[in-house]
């Protein structure tokens, strides 16, 4: 599966008038961005499968690149998440449909970021960080 077919379904929930469509939207436009640039990153520094730290991880190779846009949507990768545990697991948060539309844009400027840059410019910035180890493994 094509992880921005996330992105239609959060935009298809985010014109919604319920708050469980807006907490979804959030989910989904996450969910886009830390697949879409997961599958980037493992052919230059692979990712265990199912491993909890992979959120981690995306982030981790994103913010420590020597490349402003890369570390720009590595921060963005980090509000995503945030946003997302706060939809997903506070239930006493009050979520509004600007909530979930913001996320959308997030993911959306997030991933033109991504198309912008150059494939050659991507690898060589991620292949320059050492690699990301678990904090288990520490």
């Amino acid at each position: 599966m094509d992880p921005l077919e996330f992105l239609r379904v959060a935009r298809n929930l985010s014109g919604s008038t319920q708050e469980p469509e807006w907490r979804t939207t959030i989910g989904r436009s996450y969910y886009a961005v830390f697949n879409h640039v997961r599958l980037q990153l493992e052919p230059i520094k692979p990712f265990p499968p199912m491993d909890p730290e992979n959120h981690q991880r995306a982030v981790h190779y994103l913010t420590k690149a020597n490349n402003p846009q890369l570390q720009s949507v590595g921060q963005t990768l980090k509000d995503l998440r945030t946003s997302r545990n706060k939809a997903d697991y506070d239930m006493n948060a009050i979520i509004g449909q600007t909530d979930g539309q913001l996320a959308l844009r997030w993911a959306d400027r997030a991933l033109e970021k991504l198309r912008a840059l150059n494939a050659g410019a991507f690898k060589a910035a991620i292949a320059a960080i050492p690699t990301y180890h678990s904090k288990r493994e520490a």
